[in-house]
């Protein structure tokens, strides 16, 4: 089984990501360049979650992120699909169950 990935290591995962496409180093991304940098981080949303977590987490501009904001966008991302695979557990289970 595959080890927990610290906190730490996943801020510097994303500052580096983020970084990628910080181009003009201002601090801010195109939200435009979201969801390619969600991807680089192994994240697989669909286009509608990229939609639904950008309108609940953009606080401003809406054509930028800012680092914060990408990270709490990606907090939504980890908590989602920590939800998805319990989920998927949890049906898996009940078919083994059904089975016997």
């Amino acid at each position: 089984m595959a080890a927990a990935v610290s906190g730490d290591v996943k801020q510097t995962s994303f500052k580096r990501a983020f970084a990628v496409f910080d181009r003009n180093q201002t601090g801010e991304i195109d939200s435009g360049d979201f969801s390619t940098a969600v991807r680089s981080l192994g994240y697989n949303p669909t286009n509608t979650q990229v939609e639904d977590v950008l309108k609940a987490a953009n606080k401003g501009d809406k054509d930028k992120i800012n680092f914060e904001e990408f990270a709490d966008m990606l907090g939504k991302f980890d908590a989602s699909t920590k939800d998805e695979a319990e989920e998927s557990l949890r049906e898996a289970f009940k078919w083994v169950w059904i089975s016997f």
